[in-house]
C-alpha cells in the first residue's frame, strides 16, 4: 500500500519540526512523475497504478500492449497510430491533469520507499500488551 502525505499530515509534521524542504522535494518529484506520465510506458504504468487510475478498465495493460505492438517505450508515437491509440494518449493527458489537481487541491503527495502502518487502538483495555510486531510486505 502506497503512502501519501495530505494537508493535515503535513501540518502535523511541520509542527513537529520537519523542514519545509523535505515536503517541497517530495512535491517536485510527484509533479515530475505526473509530467512524465505522457512520456514513457513504464512511468505511465507506475503513475496510474500508484494513483489507482484506470485499474478496472485495464488501461495499464492497454498502454503496455500498444507500446509492445509499436516497438516503443515512449507514449508520443501513440497519437500517430489510429483512433484507439489517440484515445489512450488523450486519456493519459486527462490522468496527468487529475494527478496534478490532487497535488494542488489536496496535497496528496506520494512518498516513495515508505510504509503504511495499521494499528488497533484499544481504548477499553481488553487487549493484553504485546511485545511482538508482525510485518507483512508486498510489492505494489
Amino acid at each position: 500500500m502506497a503512502m501519501f502525505l495530505n494537508r493535515p499530515l503535513i501540518k502535523v509534521l511541520e509542527d513537529l519540526g520537519v523542514p519545509h524542504d523535505n515536503f517541497l522535494q517530495l512535491l517536485k518529484e510527484a509533479v515530475s512523475g505526473a509530467e512524465q506520465l505522457k512520456e514513457y510506458v513504464r512511468e505511465t504504468r507506475r503513475q496510474l497504478t500508484l494513483h489507482g487510475l484506470g485499474g478496472p478498465f485495464g488501461v495499464t495493460f492497454l498502454v503496455e500492449n500498444i507500446g509492445a505492438l509499436l516497438h516503443t517505450n515512449r507514449i508520443g508515437p501513440f497519437k500517430e497510430q489510429g483512433q484507439l491509440a489517440t484515445f489512450i494518449a488523450d486519456s493519459l493527458e486527462f490522468a496527468e491533469v487529475h494527478i496534478l489537481r490532487l497535488l494542488k487541491l489536496k496535497a496528496r503527495i506520494p512518498v516513495s520507499k515508505a510504509h503504511v502502518g495499521v494499528a488497533v487502538a484499544d481504548e477499553s483495555g481488553i487487549l493484553k500488551e504485546v511485545s511482538h510486531l508482525f510485518l507483512g510486505a508486498r510489492r505494489a
